[in-house]
């Protein structure tokens, strides 16, 4: 078998839920209790944005919008946080929002030495083996959505919609459409 291919698509994103991380009991909630100031600061991107007339967000230089494809009116762009660019579609029917970077694989991590906003590790259940333990990096810089097979054995393919598969090669990041 060949690993699942994931498939850009880009409609409303459904919201995730962060891991938990469990504490021993016998703790008192004194010695479990953190200052925010003492939290490490997530720096959040933020991107310029137009507005269509359905109220859907886009790059400052779109001339349609990327969600519904209306014409963007003409109007001052804005600085926000960068919104969820899409859906990664995965071939066993799970989804990924893509509101920050990913890992995916049996046994994802987070890249060493990453600085910044963490990733959201995926993993996926593979009981053949098919899927690498770091088999897929997907990256958001601003607008833009790069996909990086991390090296696996069996490959990636992703699939755009309406488009053939196209295989990746190993660490070498492909642009997707958002």
């Amino acid at each position: 078998g060949s690993p699942p291919p994931a498939t850009a698509h880009s409609t409303a994103p459904a919201a995730t839920q962060p891991m938990a991380r469990g504490l021993p009991a016998s703790e008192p909630a004194a010695d479990r209790t953190i200052s925010r100031d003492q939290l490490p600061r997530e720096t959040v991107q933020t991107v310029v944005a137009v507005r269509c007339s359905e109220g859907h967000l886009s790059p400052a230089h779109a001339g349609a919008c990327r969600v519904c494809g209306r014409p963007i009116p003409t109007q001052q762009p804005v600085e926000i946080p960068r919104p969820p660019l899409g859906v990664l579609r995965l071939s066993n029917g799970d989804t990924v929002v893509l509101d920050r970077a990913c890992v995916l694989g049996r046994n994802p991590r987070v890249p060493p030495g990453l600085a910044g906003e963490q990733p959201n590790l995926v993993r996926l259940i593979d009981p053949d083996k098919d899927i690498s333990g770091q088999h897929l990096e997907v990256r958001l810089d601003y607008w833009h959505v790069a996909v990086t097979d991390l090296g696996s054995t069996n490959g990636t393919q992703v699939v755009l919609p309406g488009e053939s598969p196209v295989t990746l090669r190993p660490n070498d990041p492909m642009m997707i459409e958002p």
